[in-house]
Order: C-alpha cells, then sequence, then structure tokens
C-alpha cells in the first residue's frame, strides 16, 4: 500500500530535469530509505559538492528535501493507513515515536492524530 502511494507521489511529480526534483524522485522511488547525501550523489552521478551547489542553486538543500518527503510520506501513511505513529516513525527514519510527533508537528503545526483518516491538505 506504501509503495503503491508512493508510485502516485511520482506521477504528481514533474519530471523536471531540476536537481532537486531528481533527489525527491529517487527518495520516492524508495520509501523508508533515506541515504545520505554522499550516497545519493553517487546514486545521480554527482560528487557530493556538485550535488550541494546544484542545490544551493535551486535554493534548496539535500536536508530540506529529505524533511519534505518525510513530510509527505507522513500524511500519507496517516490518512491512508492504519499504520500507529510508532511504525510511521520509523518507516521514516525516525528512532521513535515522540521524535516523529515533533517533527510532524514543526512541518504542519498539528498533532498526527488530527490528520489521522483525513483527506484535506496539509
Amino acid at each position: 500500500m506504501a509503495h503503491d502511494a508512493c508510485a502516485r507521489l511520482l506521477g504528481d511529480i514533474d519530471e523536471a530535469s531540476d536537481c532537486a526534483g531528481a533527489v525527491r524522485q529517487n527518495l520516492l522511488r524508495s520509501p523508508g530509505q533515506f541515504p545520505s547525501l554522499e550516497a545519493m550523489s553517487d546514486s545521480l552521478s554527482l560528487s557530493p559538492r556538485r550535488l550541494r551547489r546544484r542545490l544551493d542553486a535551486e535554493q534548496t538543500s539535500y536536508r530540506d528535501i529529505v524533511a519534505e518527503v518525510r513530510k509527505i510520506l507522513a500524511i500519507k501513511y496517516l490518512r491512508e493507513t492504519r499504520l500507529t505513529h510508532e511504525e510511521i516513525a520509523s518507516r521514516l527514519g525516525y528512532s521513535d515515536g515522540a521524535n516523529f510527533r515533533r517533527a510532524f508537528i514543526r512541518w504542519t503545526g498539528k498533532n498526527p492524530s488530527q490528520f489521522q483518516g483525513r483527506t484535506e491538505t496539509a
């Protein structure tokens, strides 16, 4: 189910040739796996320095993109699955549910429970 949600998200992202879009697509192809910047640069056939520069030119960073993808996946998991907050935290690479909840509140201004089963946008 999570894989299907990610496939739909990939379809929503423009096939733009920008570097940030390529990073997002790679992250969404392997939900729950958030490689280091170095590993991501290898998969894009770029040096880490070049990847950082390209993202800087697009006024973003690898960290920002990872946070954005985590947010997108968290909202999808909350709305479309029956996963617990702990299970979602684990899938998103958080050490525990409390860290996930704090990040979610920072992203959306709302508690994850407010999103479960709802369909409006964040």
